[in-house]
């Protein structure tokens, strides 16, 4: 099973940042490193929804690239990507599932209607990642 580690300081900015961009999708990108099947996010980028919407996100390019350039500089790797359902559950949409082939990694959705944060991955049928508060898998 994939595991996915967040550390509450990032798990409790993600939250902020859905609860801020109400009524749109907050999103944004994690940075971290991958261990076999252990995802350690290090650092949550929070990012503007470009589409300004409630059912639909996307990460402006810019973001985009400077996520990348950030994770380089400080030894690490874009290792998922962030998102927020504020008025549906924390489970892949049929567009996050089209997404997820082109952006593999750790999915994380926190969904605004029970405040609960669950993660996906893409690795052939999409599975369910098992959350991890902490700092250690």
């Amino acid at each position: 099973m994939y595991t996915v580690v967040i550390p509450p300081d990032v798990r409790a900015q993600m939250e902020r940042h859905a609860g801020a961009g109400l009524p749109n999708e907050a999103c944004g990108m994690l940075l971290g490193t991958v261990d076999g099947s252990a995802y350690r996010v290090r650092e949550a980028v929070l990012t503007p929804n470009r589409m300004e919407s409630p059912v639909r996100f996307a990460i402006p390019d810019g973001d985009v690239l400077r996520a990348y350039q950030t994770a380089g500089e400080r030894g690490m790797d874009v290792v998922g990507v962030y998102h927020s359902h504020p008025s549906s559950p924390a489970v892949p949409s049929e567009t996050d599932a089209a997404y997820m082939e082109l952006n593999p990694g750790a999915w994380v959705i926190y969904s605004g209607l029970d405040g609960r944060m669950r993660a996906w991955i893409r690795d052939g049928p999409i599975a369910e990642m098992h959350i991890q508060t902490g700092t250690d898998a």
